[in-house]
C-alpha cells in the first residue's frame, strides 16, 4: 500500500511539473507573439494608411496605437487559455499550433470589440450614424458566402473522416462563433473617438475576422486526413480567400493612395 501511495505521489508531482512546463512554454509563446505584434507610432500610422486614412494626424496615430495595444495585450492570456484548454480537453491530439495562434487573434478581436461596445468613451463623445450600418458595408457578400460555404464543406469532410476529427470540429465551431461575433460587434457597436479612425478599425476588424475565419477553416480541412488532391486544393483556396479578405477593398485602397 505504501508503495502505491508513493507511486501516486510521484505521478502527481510529475503531472504538476508537466503542467508547469506546459504553462511556461505557452506563456513564452504568448509573450513572443505580443512582442512581435506590439505597435509603434510607425506601425500604427501604417495601419491607418492601409485602411484608408490617407494622411493620419499625430492624434489619430496616437489613438490607433492605443487601439492596437488594447487588443494585443489580450493575446498572451488568450493563447495561454486556448493552448492549455486544448491540451486538457484534447490531450491525445496535437498539431494545431497554427490554428491556436489564429483563433487567439480571433478571440482577441472578439473580446476587444465587446469591450469597446460596453466601455464608455473617455475621449470624443460618441456620435450616431444617420444611416444604420450593415454587415455588407464592412465585408463583401461574396466573402460571407465563401466563408459559410467553406465551413459547411469542411464540416462534412471532418464528420466523414475516420476517426471523426472531433478536435478540428471544436476549433471550427469556435472559429465560426468568434468570427461572426467580431463582425456583428464591429457593425453594431457605438462610434467613439475620431470618426475616421473608428471607421478604419471597424472595417479592419470585420474584414480581418472574416479573413482569419476563412483561413482557419482551410487549415482545419487538412485534419480530414485526405487522400488525393481535392481537400488540399480546398485548403489552399480557403486560405487564399482569407488572405484576400484581410486586405481593404481594392477600390477604397486605390482611392487612398
Amino acid at each position: 500500500m505504501l508503495g502505491t501511495n508513493e507511486l501516486t505521489g510521484r505521478d502527481q508531482e510529475d503531472d504538476v511539473r508537466d503542467t508547469g512546463i506546459e504553462l511556461g512554454a505557452l506563456a513564452f509563446v504568448g509573450v513572443m507573439l505580443l512582442i512581435a505584434l506590439w505597435p509603434t507610432d510607425k506601425t500604427a500610422a501604417k495601419v491607418l494608411r492601409k485602411w484608408n486614412v490617407v494622411d493620419p494626424t499625430p492624434a489619430q496615430v496616437a489613438e490607433s496605437k492605443v487601439y492596437l495595444k488594447r487588443r494585443r495585450l489580450l493575446y498572451p492570456w488568450l493563447f495561454l487559455a486556448i493552448g492549455y484548454g486544448t491540451s486538457k480537453l484534447l490531450p491525445s491530439d496535437d498539431g494545431y499550433f497554427t490554428v491556436q495562434v489564429l483563433t487567439t487573434v480571433l478571440a482577441g478581436m472578439l473580446l476587444a470589440e465587446l469591450i469597446a461596445a460596453v466601455r464608455p468613451s473617455r475621449g470624443v463623445r460618441r456620435v450616431a450614424v444617420l444611416v444604420p450600418r450593415r454587415v455588407r458595408d464592412l465585408v463583401p457578400a461574396w466573402g460571407l458566402v465563401a466563408f459559410f460555404l467553406g465551413v459547411d464543406v469542411v464540416v462534412v469532410l471532418l464528420v466523414l473522416a475516420r476517426p471523426v476529427a472531433v478536435p478540428a470540429l471544436v476549433f471550427l465551431a469556435f472559429c465560426v462563433l468568434t468570427s461572426t461575433g467580431a463582425i456583428l460587434l464591429a457593425v453594431k457597436r457605438p462610434t467613439s473617438g475620431d470618426e475616421a479612425v473608428d471607421e478604419a478599425f471597424r472595417l479592419r476588424s470585420a474584414r480581418v475576422a472574416l479573413g482569419l475565419g476563412t483561413a482557419v477553416a482551410g487549415v482545419l480541412a487538412v485534419a480530414a486526413d485526405p487522400s488525393g488532391y481535392a481537400v488540399p486544393a480546398l485548403c489552399l483556396v480557403l486560405i487564399g480567400l482569407g488572405w484576400n479578405l484581410v486586405s481593404p477593398p481594392r477600390a477604397e485602397a486605390a482611392a487612398g493612395r
